[in-house]
């Protein structure tokens, strides 16, 4: 045994040695550059060698060979802008048109009709809206409308707490029935226009044509027609707001919620060219939302700021209205002072105080700043509104009022407030109102405003989108600068509170160029310019699209007879873009055209058709057996089926087994889409629209350059998932929880789709070049991870780790957006984001190299998951997180893009009091456990002023001093993507994840105040009237006539609260 140790003692060293003879070590700097060339030259082969996978060169010659009728022209984006501008103006001529005649024969029919003081509900025949049913044999269904409709009569909406017999109501209908004439009449003259509206100034709507009036669920019908911003906008003038909130003592319990609810019910009709604050009194004033310190714009972004406050308030101490309006004048004082010059309504300043009464009244306070000398304040309305069932002095609240020709009035119920909607997609509204011409009357009276809605589609049904190319759109902004219809304006799925408002600048990107445009367009040009920007942001995947000039052509729309307040619509193009132009084809081939076959986008093919938003293949079969079927984009659509279906069909299919490809596809510029195998058509269903697809658009960029896609789409399909998540309150109350265990909502994402694609080019005998389309494969999802493997993979008895070694070494294939390709990491999955995989490199890629840039956006009109309230005990909470909320809406809006439906603006302009989703007002409400918030996005690309494309650090950082992690980066030249070799995440390193989707912002953080942005203020003010009767003229305050025309503020909020 002793003479066998030395022995033992040898072979033990003699294999230690020979372990660290073969330790592996990091790859050199030159083996993985070895490694990015095999993998470089591999892509070129598949993507434009001899294997090239998209056969991209075959699709090229069946178009060159088919040049036969077709004429390929420069877009002139001067002549595009001048024909929808003009295209715009004619429509709104029209109804602009029926709506006076709407207007007139109101107020002939007010003058016209005796009232009747006996009038009851048995004499009075209408058709209540409510009690309408699709089975009733009434209606019938209308491609116009969108839903079944009766054109015999128009409806009426009579809201639940009016009662439908009072005398006033009563007579209000039988007079109204006069215009089912003037509906008729317009229906006949205009046969495309829409709804046509009278709202009451009682309250009542009548509509036409009529239609089942559809409510949410079980949930009562409390949709007044005086509370919606069309109808408001339609009676009242521009207005600085200054409202007071009594929080003494007093105002406990009941009356505060009514207050609460008042204030934001009036806040609610204030619109965008209106400024207001919101301030709390009892002994010492101060603004609700500290961080908003002088009036602001009453967007709804800044009137969730303020409703925030609202809901916070909570009674103390004693009521001071001298402070309280003392408070108020300097308020208006200091902003008039110090606004800036794009600031205030300079129309009406009002002072609005909700209080339950007392017995102080600030007589010196209220002389002091009305005296004449006071330029700013003198002409200051207070209206005062005694809240609550508590039996204070009032008199104090009425000789305000009284004092400033203002007004009182008193709110005693509790409310609830909810909207719904029927109908119509997106819409704007013009109005007029309606004054009562009858012989008792003074022509002061508002007896209330008639509308008609316009689809914003039909702004986007006039744009020549064939013309302008998949980057080219059009769009348009109003004067304060927010966006009345836009293809990248996603829609808000929050219908209850108002529409929001989203400015330009917010979705183009803010830089001094876009700036400038924006102004630009505000100032409204009588003749059509023109603002080229370089290196634009791409407007979906948020990267600036470098070496890419677009042109912006923009013009005002608008009918100067009837406002001066105009809107300006814009059109998008890459600069040089061309378009062809295909004539004489067979439209046969799309007669006979087997459905399951090809996909086409949903677009408005036969010019014949001015009903449908687009045609299907089954309505354009039938329009074209019946000869009614023509224009440019069909005979497109007829030519791709000729030369690229043609094509496509005698592609082999034979590889695509074995080469890890699942499909290979064709989409072109007419709005085909091919597939092969037949039944891999329907994963591209959603993007069939060329226009709204990414891929589609990033191929064009570069013709002939092959690009590598990601495409993540959303199921639908909710998944309770039991997770442990850590649950916090409101922030801004400085609470915390513990972690609790809770059932969350998670939609269910399928996995991501991975496409390399490129465009074709050809060329016209004069030298333009026009892309037809774009082909190429899906690949499988562990293709690109085999090729990333091949190419790096070493000698087993190598010195060197390769990346079949997932342990030591990481090796990661990404694209330019930091989308994963391909990893050697198991748990790492197709289209996940580096910066979450691994944060630690993201970091060091970000901070240190500048290799991937941020571009960060902000949506101030975002909706996220309600806290859980973890107080009443354990069960199961159902609430969706953020990122399921992302998911859920980026797929609403593809589907409603793939669908033909262009997700627009829910603003406003002017005269189109209102832009709103028609579908929404009356049937959608929010969803449960969800609120209004601001969210930031960050959007990652590869940094375009790159000078090297190969990296080679140590990564190291102040957080992690004892991390060394080597890494090896390389750009690759054949395809848009990145080879990044590193040692493994440090242990005890930890580093935020960088999030690629949105992050709802701590309102405790959130900067209160929205950029200083240009605005224009409506031209008209109408303040003051010579025969203005005064509030307090009679011995109990009645109702000011004029004051209901401009301001309609108080009773819309009285008329809103209802006792529960």
């Amino acid at each position: 045994m002793v003479q066998l140790a030395p022995i033992l003692l040898t072979l033990i060293a003699a294999s230690y040695w020979w372990g660290l003879g073969h330790s592996q070590t990091f790859p050199s700097k030159e083996t993985v550059q070895r490694w990015a060339s095999k993998l470089d030259q591999t892509f070129y082969e598949i993507t434009s060698g001899k294997g090239d996978l998209t056969n991209a060169r075959g699709l090229q010659e069946a178009y060159k060979a088919n040049l036969e009728n077709v004429e390929i022209n420069h877009a002139d984006g001067k002549a595009i802008i001048e024909k929808l501008a003009a295209d715009i103006g004619e429509h709104f001529r029209k109804n602009i048109e029926a709506l006076k005649k709407l207007q007139q024969g109101a107020e002939a029919a007010t003058e016209d009709y005796e009232y009747d003081e006996d009038l009851v509900l048995p004499r009075v025949n209408y058709v209540n809206m409510n009690d309408l049913k699709n089975a009733s044999g009434q209606l019938e269904p209308s491609r116009h409308f969108g839903q079944d409709i009766s054109r015999q009569q128009s409806g009426v909406h009579i809201p639940i707490e009016i009662y439908e017999g009072y005398p006033e109501i009563l007579n209000g209908i039988r007079w109204t029935q006069a215009l089912d004439s003037v509906f008729k009449e317009n229906q006949k003259a205009f046969p495309d226009i829409y709804w046509q509206t009278f709202g009451s100034q009682d309250g009542y709507m009548r509509v036409f044509p009529t239609t089942r009036w559809r409510t949410f669920g079980d949930l009562p019908d409390l949709y007044d027609v005086r509370r919606r911003p069309w109808y408001i906008h339609g009676s009242v003038s521009p207005k600085d707001v200054v409202i007071l909130l009594d929080t003494s003592g007093s105002m406990h319990g009941q009356s505060l919620d009514i207050m609460k609810l008042a204030a934001k019910t009036m806040m609610n009709t204030l619109g965008e060219d209106d400024f207001v604050n919101v301030a709390q009194f009892a002994r010492n004033v101060s603004w609700v939302t500290p961080c908003l310190t002088s009036l602001v714009q009453a967007n709804s972004r800044n009137k969730r700021l303020l409703f925030d406050g609202i809901d916070n308030l909570v009674d103390h101490q004693i009521a001071n209205y001298s402070q309280a309006l003392e408070f108020a004048y300097k308020a208006h004082e200091a902003f008039e002072q110090n606004r800036s010059r794009h600031d205030g309504a300079e129309c009406h300043k009002l002072v609005m105080v909700f209080s339950d009464g007392g017995t102080e009244y600030p007589r010196a306070v209220i002389e002091k700043y009305s005296d004449p000398s006071k330029a700013i304040t003198r002409d200051v309305r207070i209206f005062t509104y005694a809240v609550g069932p508590h039996p204070l002095p009032t008199v104090a609240l009425k000789s305000m009022a009284c004092s400033t020709g203002g007004s009182f009035s008193t709110i005693i119920a509790m409310g609830a407030i909810r909207t719904k909607i029927q109908g119509l997609g997106l819409v704007t509204t013009i109005t007029l109102p309606v004054f009562n011409k009858s012989a008792s009357s003074d022509n002061q009276t508002l007896a209330g405003v008639v509308g008609i809605d316009i689809p914003t589609t039909k702004f986007e049904e006039m744009t020549p989108f064939h013309k302008l190319g998949p980057n080219g759109y059009s769009f348009g902004i109003n004067q304060n600068g927010f966006l009345v219809f836009h293809p990248f304006l996603w829609m808000n799925v929050n219908f209850l509170e108002e529409p929001t408002h989203i400015d330009m600048a917010d979705v183009e990107g803010s830089s001094q160029d876009v700036d400038e445009l924006r102004e630009a367009m505000i100032n409204q040009p009588a003749q059509a310019q023109m603002k080229e920007i370089t290196n634009p942001m791409d407007l979906e995947d948020r990267y600036p699209l470098v070496g890419i000039t677009k042109e912006y052509h923009y013009l005002t729309v608008g009918d100067s007879s009837f406002t001066s307040d105009d809107f300006c619509v814009g059109v998008v193009l890459d600069k040089g873009w061309n378009y062809a132009i295909i004539k004489d084809q067979d439209l046969s081939a799309i007669a006979n055209l087997d459905p399951k076959s090809a996909l086409i986008a949903p677009w408005r093919y036969c010019q014949e058709n001015k009903v449908d938003i687009e045609n299907t293949l089954e309505t354009m079969k039938a329009d074209i057996k019946a000869q009614k079927c023509s224009g440019e984009v069909v005979e497109h659509l007829a030519w791709d089926l000729k030369v690229a279906k043609s094509w496509f069909d005698r592609l082999s299919t034979d590889f695509l087994a074995n080469r890890g490809i699942l499909s290979q596809f064709v989409m072109t510029d007419g709005g085909l889409t091919l597939a092969n195998p037949p039944d891999a058509l329907d994963g591209y269903f959603q993007l069939r629209n060329p226009y709204n697809s990414s891929l589609f658009r990033k191929a064009t960029l570069e013709p002939g350059t092959p690009v590598l896609h990601v495409t993540k789409f959303l199921v639908k399909e909710i998944v309770p998932v039991v997770q442990d998540t850590a649950v916090t309150d409101d922030q801004r109350f400085g609470k915390k929880r513990k972690p609790d265990r809770h059932k969350e909502v998670l939609t269910k994402i399928q996995p991501s789709t991975v496409h390399v694609a490129k465009a074709i080019q050809i060329e016209s005998p004069s030298g333009l070049r026009y892309i037809p389309g774009i082909v190429g494969v899906e690949l499988e999802h562990d293709f690109l991870q085999e090729l990333l493997m091949n190419a790096t993979e070493v000698e087993p008895e190598s010195s060197e780790l390769g990346c079949q070694n997932s342990t030591e070494l990481i090796c990661t294939l990404v694209d330019h957006e930091g989308n994963i390709l391909g990893s050697n990491q198991p748990m790492v999955e197709l289209g996940d984001f580096l910066g979450t995989i691994d944060p630690q490199l993201m970091k060091h890629l970000v901070e240190y190299e500048n290799i991937f840039v941020e571009n960060v956006e902000t949506n101030y009109q975002a909706l996220c998951p309600d806290a859980i309230d973890c107080s009443f005990g354990a069960r199961s909470i159902f609430i969706p997180t953020l990122d399921s909320i992302f998911h859920l809406i980026r797929w609403i809006v593809s589907s409603l893009q793939s669908l033909g439906y262009v997700p627009l603006s829910l603003l406003s302009v002017p005269f189109l009091s209102e832009t709103s989703d028609a579908l929404s007002e009356y049937s959608f409400r929010m969803p449960e456990g969800m609120h209004r918030c601001s969210t930031n996005t960050s959007y990652w690309a590869l940094n375009s002023k790159l000078v090297a494309n190969d990296f080679h650090q140590r990564i190291s950082g102040e957080e992690c001093k004892e991390c060394k992690r080597d890494y090896h980066l390389y750009t690759l030249e054949n395809i848009n993507s990145l080879l990044i070799v590193s040692e493994p995440q440090c242990a005890n390193c930890h580093v935020p994840s960088y999030k690629d989707k949105p992050i709802e912002v701590d309102p405790a953080q959130e900067s209160c105040n929205l950029p200083k942005r240009y605005r224009k203020r409506p031209s008209k003010c109408f303040s003051r009237h010579d025969q203005e009767i005064p509030e307090c003229s009679a011995a109990s305050l009645t109702s000011s006539s004029w004051l209901k025309i401009i301001l309609a503020l108080m009773p819309v909020v009285v008329a809103t609260l209802l006792l529960i």
